[in-house]
């Protein structure tokens, strides 16, 4: 009947009984070739496929020819993809092949992907009868065609298409566009990708020449300047990590869209902005970059450790990334909670807080208040127990704070210390002239006192401490440590005397480790000399 659709079912035995509807059929009985018009879609394998004329003709032997300009929806059920301009070979009712193009638009941007190689086919374990039909499809995308998988990062490489899944996978290298970082480094990218909320993993990241990336903030073991690095090549394999965004080289990346702010870290931090845990963001219109987490101070000391835990700030340009560091600085702002341990006897130990709790009115108390939130971010990575950890934060709204030994084994805890960094010098130093102290040997000081702090850390991995406290009674206490060596000495007659007139083997003895460890006192004049290079540092002479 005209205008009706009329059914059409394949006997080849090779077609699985493929059928379709049409509304017209012409069978020339010369050539025995089958043209059958007004076929509104054919379905085969998981997909509908949308004829570009609703032509088909079938060839002596029952032989599809090749459909062109079709539109291929797959799957059946979710119909979560669209393959435009489709060329197809229609083989069967469970097998087809084809390409097309699939449309990918970000933001504004309209683009596509070349789906060479599209296969319908059975696949899994079993018979072939009772083989799922899928479609899978792949295609490349070449670095000249700029192709966004977000308004903040491109792609080249493969990117491959399987009907059941909601997302495309991505096998090549993405790249952040970012107007403020234009030396952006490609980085190796294998995951499913959301492009609405695209989040990346990536482990061992690495650059197309097979380069390793890193993450985080970096003191270059070559020219000892300090630079941040967003999934960039380090200038030298060996440059120490500051602030690591890649725990165990691992992590996720994430473009804020509502901040327009790039995130790397684990995927607590990347995905939960009020997550405390170690990250590195970036924002896209400004440049300034943030990393809270632990920090690396000191990390070549030997028999003694700086744990540390705070906020690196500093501001991109259009040199990070750069071939060489040469010409290029970076400056920026340390905030850190830091704890020194090593070994210093309890008799001098107790000089000092004897001097610093009998004076302790003439210092000002810690206002832990002020800044809540730095002290809530640092001590996580001192106390890890989150029972523990939330019990020392009411303490410390209340009181103060006031660690338990168990998450205290530093000589000197200092809650707060601003830290800038000299090139010249190769060290960390205190930026300001007060030093919050919260403790000595887990006891309770919270005070601002005097002082100069340096951690340096040289390009040899030789690293030094070194401390200058000024008790509110005038008196100071000067350390400094390299090597297993710790030299100190006092303004205090009490502390030089103890020190003095103990015995060699309280002075020099062999640790757990069976390493020597050696305290020796110092002639005054050290300590006026380390406080001399400091403050010839902060004035830049």
């Amino acid at each position: 009947e005209q205008n009706k659709f009329g059914n059409f079912r394949s006997i080849h035995p090779d077609q699985d009984s493929l059928n379709f509807q049409g509304k017209t059929a012409f069978y020339d009985l010369k050539t025995s070739e089958l043209k059958i018009g007004g076929v509104p879609f054919v379905k085969s394998c998981d997909a509908f496929i949308h004829l570009g004329d609703g032509n088909i003709e079938v060839n002596p032997g029952g032989a599809i020819g090749q459909l062109s300009n079709c539109r291929i929806v797959a799957d059946t059920i979710t119909k979560y993809h669209v393959i435009n301009r489709a060329t197809v070979n229609l083989k069967g009712r469970k097998e087809y092949t084809a390409s097309g193009f699939y449309e990918y638009n970000v933001g504004n941007k309209e683009q596509e992907i070349e789906f060479k190689d599209i296969v319908g086919t059975r696949v899994g374990k079993g018979k072939r009868s009772e083989k799922a039909a899928v479609t899978r499809a792949a295609g490349v995308v070449s670095e000249n065609e700029n192709f966004l998988i977000d308004d903040a990062i491109v792609f080249q490489g493969k990117i491959s298409l399987s009907a059941e899944k909601k997302n495309l996978d991505f096998d090549g290298f993405a790249k952040l566009q970012s107007p403020v970082l234009p030396r952006a480094s490609w980085f190796s990218m294998n995951c499913e990708a959301d492009k609405k909320k695209l989040s990346i993993p990536f482990e061992d990241p690495k650059a197309p020449n097979g380069q390793p990336l890193g993450t985080g903030i970096y003191l270059s073991k070559e020219t000892a300047k300090i630079y941040p690095s967003f999934l960039m090549p380090l200038y030298f394999r060996k440059d120490r990590p500051i602030l690591l965004a890649m725990g165990d080289n691992k992590g996720y990346f994430k473009h804020d869209k509502v901040k327009d702010e790039l995130r790397l870290g684990d995927s607590t931090a990347v995905f939960d902005p009020a997550a405390k845990t170690t990250l590195l963001t970036l924002n896209n219109k400004t440049g300034k970059y943030t990393g809270t987490g632990k920090l690396n101070l000191g990390s070549g000391l030997q028999q003694m450790s700086a744990s540390a835990s705070g906020v690196v700030t500093g501001s991109v340009n259009e040199n990070t990334g750069a071939p060489s560091l040469e010409g290029v600085e970076h400056d920026m702002d340390v905030t850190a909670m830091v704890g020194f341990d090593f070994e210093i006897p309890d008799k001098l130990l107790k000089v000092i807080i004897t001097d610093l709790q009998s004076s302790s009115f003439d210092a000002r108390p810690i206002d832990y208040s002020r800044e809540l939130p730095f002290y809530e971010r640092a001590l996580i990575d001192f106390v890890p127990n989150e029972k523990d950890l939330k019990a020392e934060l009411i303490e410390l709204k209340d009181y103060g704070m006031n660690l338990d030994a168990k998450y205290n084994p530093f000589e000197f805890l200092f809650s707060k210390l601003d830290l800038k960094w000299d090139a010249e010098y190769q060290s960390f130093y205190n930026e300001k002239n007060l030093l919050a102290l919260t403790s000595i040997s887990a006891v309770p000081i919270n005070r601002l006192l005097e002082g100069f702090i340096e951690i340096k850390m040289p390009t040899n991995g030789d690293d030094r401490m070194y401390i200058y406290l000024k008790s509110p009674s005038e008196d100071w206490y000067y350390f400094s440590y390299k090597g297993g060596i710790l030299s100190t000495v006092s303004s205090s007659t009490r502390y030089n005397d103890i020190l003095i007139g103990m015995k060699p083997k309280e002075l020099s003895f062999k640790r757990k480790n069976g390493e020597f460890y050696e305290i020796q006192p110092i002639n005054p004049n050290s300590a006026q000399l380390f406080v001399n290079r400091i403050r010839a540092i902060k004035s830049g002479q």
